[in-house]
């Protein structure tokens, strides 16, 4: 009797028949596939389309986390001087006041410099005499005393207010000169408006100039930062003391910072000469001082041509 073994076919990895898959299930796999798909897809492109939104969301649900918004911050008194620490911690509750005598010619005339912060109001464009005055900011407060014990007794003084903040207020906001001698009394004072400075002297007359470097600030631009100071050739309205009963106009003017001092009786450790010339009035102005934070000034030297000759005066601590 012939023995037949009914076939069937046999996995090599399971001893289970294989199945066969049905078109039934085949269809509805690809179906469900294609519809999760299309979910994802339609979740991506959503994503996409508000990606800016959900990342200023997540950024601001950490500044929140961390206590950083602006909100959530307790309002600070601006820095002196934002860009020089040295600056900030020098001049806070300082007056500084110097005393210069002139050196040579048997003249005991005296010069001293003061300087200290104070508050300048906006809205009189003076120092301001309430300190709870909220349209006010701080400025580097300059005056420059010079009382004459020569022939001429001749006493005058310079007033020049600069902004801390020299990348908002890049030039001095006000200048103010007095002069005294014996018979008469004369002033000239400079406000900046603007975009120019206007001009009054003491019998009211009034005229303006285009905003630009004035001499005057040298002395306050200098003890904030030297490196600020104009070199090379540019142009500069003379000082104050020039314009007493005339027009003041800009001239020209070259400058330079060195290390090498002429006048042997400046020479020091760690000092630098600024020098200023102005070519057309014949006129020079060199201050020394020391290349190291609060940048004291040591003295300076000054050459103006009179009668067709060079009268020069210097004056040092």
């Amino acid at each position: 009797m012939d023995c037949k073994v009914p076939s069937i076919q046999v996995s090599l990895f399971t001893k289970n028949p294989i199945k066969q898959p049905s078109i039934h299930n085949f269809v509805k796999s690809y179906g469900d596939n294609r519809k999760l798909g299309t979910k994802n897809l339609k979740a991506k492109n959503m994503i996409r389309k508000n990606f800016l939104f959900v990342v200023i969301l997540m950024a601001t649900a950490f500044a929140v986390f961390k206590g950083a918004t602006i909100w959530q911050q307790e309002p600070k008194k601006p820095d002196l001087n934002a860009d020089n620490e040295a600056f900030n911690i020098y001049w806070k509750n300082k007056i500084e006041q110097t005393t210069y005598q002139k050196i040579g010619d048997g003249d005991s005339t005296e010069a001293v410099l003061s300087y200290q912060i104070r508050d300048f109001s906006t809205q009189n464009w003076e120092i301001a005499q309430d300190q709870q005055s909220a349209n006010t900011l701080p400025v580097l407060c300059f005056d420059f005393q010079k009382n004459g014990r020569g022939a001429t007794q001749i006493a005058s003084n310079l007033s020049v207010f600069s902004a801390t903040d020299t990348k908002l207020f890049p030039h001095s906001l006000k200048a103010r000169f007095n002069e005294k001698n014996a018979s008469k009394q004369t002033s000239l004072q400079a406000n900046l408006v603007d975009f120019s400075y206007q001009f009054t002297d003491n019998s009211s007359k009034h005229y303006q100039l285009e905003r630009t470097w004035l001499e005057d600030e040298i002395w306050t631009r200098l003890r904030q930062n030297p490196e600020q100071l104009p070199t090379g050739d540019f142009k500069m309205i003379p000082s104050l003391g020039n314009g007493l009963g005339q027009n003041l106009s800009p001239e020209e003017a070259t400058a330079q910072i060195d290390t090498l001092i002429s006048d042997s009786s400046f020479v020091g450790k760690n000092h630098k000469v600024y020098s200023l010339n102005f070519p057309k009035q014949k006129k020079t102005l060199a201050i020394v001082y020391k290349n190291l934070p609060p940048f004291q000034i040591i003295g300076w030297k000054e050459s103006t041509e009179k009668n067709g000759k060079i009268l020069s005066t210097s004056f040092r601590q």
